[in-house]
């Protein structure tokens, strides 16, 4: 959080002058959190926060986001590609019915999917 706050000016920056600008919350969102990256999100407005998620227990998250910004946050499902590090691994990436639930909130405009993010190293 603290980087997405340092780089506000840049980013405000970038937007003046026509850029597109999205960050990524680089671990899945936390409830702790929520509030702190609306605040930030909507001074950058809609399409500029992506976020990270691997339960379903973290789709509350989104949608109390998406409740404090008007818009949605860009969500990247996190899969564990072998080193175990974090994440779902691709044989329960709809591990309580996950994946379908994402779908369905962004059937409901309340996020955009963007995709599956995986971090090998």
């Amino acid at each position: 959080m603290a980087e997405i706050e340092f780089l506000m000016p840049v980013l405000r920056e970038f937007l003046d002058a026509g850029r597109r600008v999205n960050m990524l919350y680089g671990m899945p969102l936390p409830a702790s959190q929520v509030d702190r990256l609306a605040i930030n999100a909507r001074q950058l407005g809609p399409g500029t926060i992506s976020v990270l998620v691997d339960h379903a227990s973290q789709l509350h998250n989104l949608t109390h986001f998406f409740e404090k910004t008007g818009f949605a946050a860009g969500v990247y499902l996190k899969v564990d590609t072998g080193y175990h590090r974090a994440g779902l691994p691709p044989s329960g990436i709809n591990k309580d019915g996950l994946v379908t639930r994402l779908m369905n909130l962004e059937k409901q405009g309340m996020i955009d999917f963007i995709g599956l993010y995986s971090h090998s190293s």
